[in-house]
């Protein structure tokens, strides 16, 4: 067995070797056997409930644009292309569910590499955490699901994975392939924006500050992996929100109607003033119906027939470009009032009548409509009617974790704050790990609109992996760091 040091806070670590920093067969079959032992425990599941379900909205669209080739302008239209490659030839949303399941394999196995690779814990438990991110209630739920979280979820765990790896070596390798997983991740989902732009951008920074090692590289090593990083995820993610603007004809975005969600998450904030020169009418906020300053309905500003936004869409000139700019303004001027619209949804989760009825709505279990169930039986040969308050097993399982889902959303910041205490100068991988789950955290704790069981997928298996850390690592006395002329470079600060 590998013996521990101050590197990776008391755990094993894996070899590497000095020239290539390439794993050695031994650590490459047990990826491989992970991945097996995942797929079938997958499998077996997806054997007793195949059963594809529905998010009316969301699924909607997703399916129109894979059927029609439109694209969407609300949601990701990659999520669309992806369903028009599976399903759409299949004529069977199962084959979606197939690809999703295998989506979910491939992500548990990065977190099996995540483990034991990156934080050095032993074959077991590192096992022992992908099987449990296999088996997660959210994991299982999405990837039978018609939405984008399975698929967006491999894209995450891909970008989390290849910073932990840069935290560790310090392979400038990692840093586009960092920068491609994060844009994945972003044309699919947006929960972790802050992420991939904040802390997948300045990679090479974080690990200078965080990490007293890394130092030793010197400045102009620094400057030279900054610029890869900066570079790399500028040009995609500004070529990618152009070409998402030249697609649905509206402003750069990740969707094509970003502005207008900005608007919902801010919209308490509005004041009168923010729509001065948008061509929207000076007495706008008294023609809503909806009361504007209550943070628990902002939803209802964007779908709601007297919400916000509908009224501005019926009232200014450009709405569109109204939205933008009037959501700008009043984050810039207000960004205090983040802190008691945060409050207010946290407190919804723990108001049963908020949980139950969002968890109903997660669930799906709404009347698809005559139109959806025609779309679903001639395209998909499905059946589903009765899909939408069909209890399975997935749905079972997501339905009875609601506690759970709630306990690694408000506890995972500050878990994620003590390993990074723990963690740094000693375990670079383990920083890298908690700085990214408080930087999610802190994010969706002042940006969430909405309590979401769904914006929560993320969560669950970095709260395992930190847990793990935390219980296994014991960092031993911290250790005197020459300074950056005077360390010298030993084959391991080579490789990484």
């Amino acid at each position: 067995m590998i013996q521990g040091n101050a590197a990776t806070g008391g755990v094993t670590a894996p070899p590497r070797d000095p020239v290539a920093g390439a794993l050695p067969p031994r650590w490459r079959r047990e990826l491989w056997t992970v991945l097996a032992v995942v797929l079938a425990v997958k499998l077996a599941v997806l054997a007793v409930d195949h059963v594809p379900r529905v998010f009316l909205g969301d699924s909607v669209t997703y399916l129109h644009g894979a059927l029609d080739g439109v694209i969407p302008r609300d949601r990701s239209f990659v999520y669309s292309m992806l369903i028009a490659l599976t399903a759409v030839p299949a004529h069977s949303l199962l084959a979606l569910v197939l690809a999703q399941t295998v989506a979910g394999a491939l992500a548990a196995t990065i977190v099996y590499a995540i483990a034991r690779g990156g934080l050095g814990l032993g074959a077991l438990l590192s096992g022992a955490l992908a099987v449990l991110t296999a088996l997660e209630p959210a994991q299982l739920f999405y990837e039978r699901m018609v939405m984008a979280e399975a698929f967006g979820g491999l894209a995450w765990f891909g970008f989390i994975g290849c910073a932990v790896a840069y935290f560790r070596d310090g392979d400038w390798r990692w840093l586009p392939a960092a920068a491609v997983c994060g844009l994945a991740a972003a044309s699919l989902r947006m929960n972790g924006l802050a992420v991939l732009l904040a802390v997948g951008g300045l990679l090479p920074a974080w690990r200078w500050l965080l990490h007293a090692p890394a130092r030793a590289c010197g400045r102009r090593c620094l400057g030279a992996h900054l610029a890869l990083a900066i570079a790399c995820t500028s040009i995609l993610h500004v070529g990618y929100r152009h070409l998402v603007g030249h697609l649905t004809h509206a402003p750069p975005g990740y969707i094509g109607i970003a502005g207008v969600f900005e608007l919902g998450m801010v919209a308490p904030l509005v004041q009168p003033a923010d729509f001065e020169g948008t061509g929207c009418p000076p007495d706008i906020l008294r023609r809503i119906g909806v009361p504007l300053r209550d943070a628990t309905m902002r939803e209802s500003q964007i779908w709601r027939d007297d919400g916000l936004w509908p009224v501005m869409r019926r009232t200014c000139r450009n709405a569109e470009q109204a939205a933008a700019i009037v959501a700008e303004r009043a984050l810039s001027e207000r960004p205090w009032g983040l802190l008691p619209m945060a409050a207010a949804i946290i407190g919804q989760y723990f108001d049963p009548v908020a949980e139950r009825w969002r968890m109903d709505s997660d669930l799906g279990r709404l009347d698809l409509g005559a139109d959806f169930a025609a779309l679903l039986r001639q395209n998909f040969n499905l059946d589903a009617r009765g899909i939408p308050h069909q209890v399975t097993l997935a749905s079972s399982w997501f339905e009875h974790a609601r506690e759970w889902f709630t306990l690694t959303f408000l506890l995972l910041p500050f878990l994620a704050a003590t390993a990074l205490l723990r963690a740094r100068d000693e375990a670079p991988a383990a920083t890298a790990l908690a700085l990214m789950s408080l930087v999610l955290s802190v994010s969706a704790l002042l940006f969430q609109h909405i309590i979401s069981y769904r914006y929560l997928h993320p969560y669950p298996p970095l709260f395992l992996l930190l847990i793990a850390w935390l219980a296994i690592a014991r960092p031993g006395r911290r250790r005197q760091v020459p300074a950056a002329g005077v360390m010298k470079v030993s084959p391991e600060t080579r490789s990484g």
